[in-house]
C-alpha cells in the first residue's frame, strides 16, 4: 500500500436518468477533477477519464485516449457517445450500468490518509454537483467512518450509565468513600498518561 497505494477504495454511485445526458457528463468531468485534486487521494478513476484503446485503421496499431473525449453537444452526439460506453464490455458493470442509469467512481486514498476526513470531502465535493441525484457511498473509508460515528453516538448515551453503575458497584464494594474516591482516581490517572502518551507520539485515537 505505501509503495502502490490502492487498498482503501471509496466508492461513489450517482444515478439519473440518462448518464450520457450533457450536463450530467460535464457534472462527473468536473467533480472527477476536483476529488482528483484533494491531497489525501491517489488516484480517481470514472467515466470521463478512463483511457480507451482502439484500433488505429488509418495507421495501424492502437489508438490510445480518453473514452469521453468531449461533452455531447447535440442528440446524435448523445447516442453516438452512449453506443460507444456501453459497447465496451470492461467499463459496462464496472464504471457504467448496462442501461445507462448510474455511473460509478473509484475513489482511491492515499497512504496513511484519514479515511473520516477523506470520506467527508468526498461527500462534500460530490453533493456540490449532484444536489438532487441520488447517491450511494460504499467502500472501506464510508463504512469505517459509519461505525465510527455510530461508537461515537453510542458513547455519548451510554458512558453516563456506565460511570453511574461502576461508581454505585465500587460504593457497595468498598463501602467507603475514600476508597471509592482513590480507586476512580488512579483509573483516571491511567488513562490520562495513555492518552497523554498517543497525543505525544502521534498516534490517532
Amino acid at each position: 500500500n505505501e509503495e502502490f497505494g490502492g487498498l482503501d477504495v471509496a466508492l461513489v454511485g450517482i444515478t439519473a436518468d440518462d448518464v450520457f445526458a450533457p450536463a450530467f457528463v460535464r457534472s462527473v468531468q468536473t467533480a472527477t477533477q476536483e476529488l482528483k485534486d484533494l491531497p489525501q487521494l491517489n488516484h480517481v478513476l470514472s467515466l470521463t477519464n478512463v483511457i480507451d484503446y482502439t484500433a488505429d485503421r488509418e495507421k495501424g496499431g492502437v489508438a490510445v485516449g480518453p473514452l469521453v473525449a468531449h461533452t455531447p453537444k447535440t442528440d446524435a452526439q448523445q447516442a453516438a457517445l452512449r453506443q460507444k460506453v456501453l459497447s465496451k464490455d470492461h467499463i459496462v458493470g464496472n464504471l457504467v450500468s448496462a442501461d445507462g442509469n448510474a455511473v460509478l467512481i473509484y475513489c482511491y486514498l492515499a497512504y496513511k490518509a484519514d479515511p473520516k476526513t477523506v470520506a467527508s470531502q468526498i461527500r462534500t465535493t460530490v453533493k456540490q454537483h449532484f444536489p438532487d441525484e441520488r447517491v450511494y457511498w460504499g467502500g472501506s473509508p464510508f463504512v469505517s467512518t459509519y461505525i465510527y460515528n455510530t461508537t461515537q453516538d453510542d458513547l455519548k448515551r451510554l458512558t453516563p450509565w456506565a460511570v453511574f453503575a461502576i461508581i454505585l458497584i465500587l460504593l457497595i464494594s468498598f463501602r467507603d468513600v475514600v476508597g471509592t474516591g482513590l480507586v476512580l482516581m488512579t483509573t483516571c490517572i491511567g488513562i490520562v498518561l495513555v492518552l497523554g502518551t498517543m497525543a505525544f507520539f502521534g498516534v490517532p485515537f
